[in-house]
């Protein structure tokens, strides 16, 4: 009952807003000087946070830029995934024969499929035609 009655009163307007009072720092939100504060030292921590998220981002591009990647490193090299593909594509098997011979889950092995099938039989971004016969 208490968090409907709070609702209700801050919804009609009847409840006043609490205050915020810091033992140790002169700040009381009751006044115009607290609340200013109050407001400052929240621009700060938003203004901190997009910062952080800045130099995340930075740091990312800076580290791709560099050939690394992040991310797990994928379980089954690009043989066996292509492997996986050929099974599931020779119709020979059903995908659950298909995902307990090669170990992945069905999820994986449709994401393996669709990885072969947008690169034209090639994995990954960085695929370069087959050289040789």
């Amino acid at each position: 009952m208490g968090c409907e009655r709070f609702f209700e009163d801050t919804a009609g307007g009847a409840a006043e807003r609490p205050a915020l009072r810091s033992l140790k720092e002169a700040i009381d939100t009751d006044s115009s000087t607290g609340q200013f504060v109050f407001r400052i030292f929240g621009a700060l921590a938003d203004f901190e946070r997009v910062l952080i998220g800045e130099r995340t981002r930075a740091g990312l591009a800076a580290a791709r830029a560099r050939g690394r990647m992040g991310g797990r490193h994928k379980r089954l090299g690009e043989q066996q995934r292509r492997h996986a593909v050929e099974l599931y594509r020779s119709r020979q098997r059903t995908v659950k024969e298909v995902c307990a011979l090669v170990g992945l889950s069905r999820s994986t092995l449709y994401a393996c499929v669709e990885e072969f099938a947008d690169t034209g039989g090639q994995a990954g971004r960085n695929a370069s035609p087959a050289v040789g016969g």
